[in-house]
């Protein structure tokens, strides 16, 4: 005699494969975004096809606001470059000055031999002041061009900062089009509340699958069954499946897995039993 038991379910792939949404929104604090438009489920994809489009405003404005920021950055740089160049062209050019200066110094103590002591002194002490300038000067002139490196490359990196979270946002728009990874049937995919991603709904940056791509190969069926009944039912048993869109044929499956706890169903008083 067979025993049986009787229960619905619902249909779906063993293994899918996840169509998600951009991968970088958390790195923009872009935490959610909505679904603007999406192709029929079931609909047949190949691998690049068009699948949904999702809500670009925010990370519109922000490339906006990015575009903005580089603009005035880069001004900035260019300025920076500018300034430096002038302020250290001004410095070699006074070195140059006290370099002469120097020499002219030295000539003239030299011709000094033939004037009066103080007046060889006098010369003296002119040409080691205007050694000790130059090479006070010289030294100066290290320090200004590493300030001026230091202060060029803090600019530069402000403005480098600023561009690649440019480039990054730029990539990331072209992103809130979704397309399929490979070719396959698209199915909405269902969120923790059961209900489907279809157009309207968000996607999270903590849970950012838009669709599915199932494995049709492989099929399983997760059906609940009344505790009356559960202890009937043991893993590796047979079952017939029944499909609505295949009214006049039967399928042939083994049970996988039984829950080992019960749970409550919604509205009732009746306990049952997850079976795959």
């Amino acid at each position: 005699l067979d025993i049986s038991v009787k229960t619905t379910g619902e249909l779906q792939a063993k293994e899918s494969e996840k169509i998600m949404g951009p991968a970088g929104m958390r790195k923009a604090n872009i935490w959610q975004t909505n679904i603007t438009d999406m192709v029929a489920e079931g609909t047949i994809v190949d691998s690049g096809n068009y699948i949904a489009t999702l809500d670009r405003t925010e990370v519109a404005d922000k490339l906006k606001n990015y575009a903005s920021e580089l603009d005035q950055a880069q001004s900035q740089y260019i300025a920076q470059k500018l300034d430096t160049s002038l302020t250290l062209r001004e410095a070699r050019n006074n070195l140059i000055n006290l370099k002469y200066g120097m020499e002219e110094k030295k000539l003239i103590y030299g011709q000094s031999i033939y004037e009066a002591p103080t007046v060889q002194r006098q010369a003296q002490i002119d040409m080691e002041k205007a050694d000790r300038e130059y090479l006070q000067s010289v030294e100066n002139y290290k320090l200004r061009v590493e300030q001026a490196e230091a202060k060029t490359n803090e600019v530069f990196a402000s403005y480098s900062q600023i561009k690649n979270n440019y480039e990054f946002t730029q990539k990331l728009l072209g992103e809130f089009t979704i397309n399929a990874p490979k070719r396959g049937m698209v199915i909405y995919h269902r969120d923790w509340d059961g209900k489907k991603i279809q157009v309207g709904s968000r996607v999270s940056t903590w849970n950012p699958i838009v669709a599915t791509l199932p494995n049709l190969s492989t099929m399983v069926s997760v059906t609940y069954v009344n505790e009356v009944d559960i202890s009937k039912v043991k893993i590796g048993q047979s079952v017939r499946i029944g499909i609505d869109a295949f009214a006049d044929h039967q399928f042939e499956g083994k049970i996988t897995a039984v829950a080992n706890v019960g749970e409550q169903m919604p509205n009732t008083d009746a306990k049952v039993f997850e079976v795959t």
